[in-house]
């Protein structure tokens, strides 16, 4: 679950038909979809259902959409970094946190 009031790091992969999410470096999801997810002309909605009927209340600060997978650990060590430079200084929430 992502609290509210707090950076959360989230990553998904897509490999095929199989879809992992990640939380703060954590696996917490799999599944697989059933076919096979390939490029396409559709539209990405990030912060909303597909049917804009659910949209994301709250911010979001930084997307990166890339052409391959993160390996799980760089997904965990991006997160590391991200979790060392929140403790290792007070936090704007109005500014994602250095990362080097």
């Amino acid at each position: 679950e992502i609290e509210p009031e707090q950076w959360t790091y989230v990553v998904v992969t897509v490999d095929g038909s199989h879809v992992t999410g990640y939380l703060n470096g954590n696996r917490v999801a799999e599944e697989f979809v059933g076919r096979e997810m390939k490029e396409s002309d559709y539209r990405v909605d990030i912060g909303n259902w597909h049917d804009h009927d659910r949209p994301f209340d709250g911010d979001i600060r930084e997307v990166r959409l890339r052409q391959e997978n993160l390996p799980e650990r760089e997904i965990l060590s991006n997160w590391q970094a991200v979790e060392q430079a929140l403790l290792g200084a007070e936090v704007d929430p109005s500014k994602p946190p250095a990362v080097q």
